[in-house]
């Protein structure tokens, strides 16, 4: 099958940004991009909400 496809806790994530893939679990954010090409998932950062700020390694981010 060379498709991917949306759950509920996943949303696309404006390009530019971190990353094309954000997950959404609990608290956390895994944030990801796909390489269907080589059958690849790179994870390029994890992060954790507080209310409607964004933490990666302690440090605010903006999404």
């Amino acid at each position: 099958m060379n498709q991917t496809f949306q759950r509920s806790n996943e949303n696309t994530c404006d390009p530019t940004k971190l990353a094309r893939w954000e997950l959404r679990a609990g608290q956390y954010r895994i944030f990801y991009d796909v390489m269907l090409e080589d059958t690849v998932v790179s994870i390029l950062a994890v992060g954790y909400k507080d209310g409607n700020r964004l933490y990666i390694r302690g440090t605010e981010y903006t999404l």
